[in-house]
C-alpha cells in the first residue's frame, strides 16, 4: 500500500510505525477510528500498537480499513 515499515531493528517488538511517503491525509484517523481501527499519528508515520490478543481477523480489519481509507489496493 505504500506503506513501509520502519526496519525492525529500529522498532520495538508490540510497535510498528509505517510511514507515508508524504502528508497523511486529513481525517484519516477519525476515518480508522470509524472502522475500529485505532491507530496513532505521528508525523507523517502511523503508529501501530497491536494488543496481545489481535487475530487474523483485526490483521485484515487494519488491512481493509487503510486501503479503502487510502484509495490504494492491498
Amino acid at each position: 500500500m505504500g506503506l513501509p515499515p520502519v526496519p525492525k531493528s529500529q522498532r520495538s517488538p508490540h510497535i510498528l510505525g509505517v510511514a507515508a511517503g508524504g502528508a497523511l491525509p486529513e481525517g484519516l484517523i477519525p476515518a480508522l477510528a470509524e472502522r475500529q481501527v485505532y491507530v496513532s499519528r505521528r508525523g507523517n508515520a502511523l503508529r501501530i500498537a497491536p494488543h496481545l490478543h489481535v487475530t487474523e481477523a483485526d490483521e485484515a480489519r487494519l488491512l481493509s480499513a487503510l486501503s479503502a481509507c487510502l484509495g490504494r489496493g492491498a
